[in-house]
């Protein structure tokens, strides 16, 4: 939130009193991370969809032609990458 409160507001992050750090928090996690971003985010940048994903230690990074507010712009797709994403991770079981 700091990048973005920058970002949009020009409000320096030290003055963010909430910080939600989700890169720290991906970090420690230990399961496998889906981060699903649209490509076209205005609001939150795709580069930050990237770095979660990089920070992530079995990341998977789905992008999407669209928006903050229009994705997913096809849910067959979106809901067959969940499925793909879950079984890697061996959430549910294979074929």
């Amino acid at each position: 939130v700091p990048d973005l409160a920058w970002l949009h507001y020009k409000l320096p992050g030290f003055l963010v009193r909430d910080a939600f750090d989700n890169e720290t928090v991906v970090r420690g996690f230990r399961g496998a991370t889906l981060v699903m971003h649209g490509e076209r985010d205005r609001l939150i940048p795709a580069d930050h969809g990237r770095r979660l994903a990089a920070a992530a230690r079995d990341g998977r990074l789905a992008t999407w032609p669209a928006g903050h507010n229009d994705f997913p712009p096809d849910r067959a797709a979106y809901w067959r990458e969940i499925e793909t994403f879950l079984r890697h991770a061996q959430i549910l079981p294979g074929d």
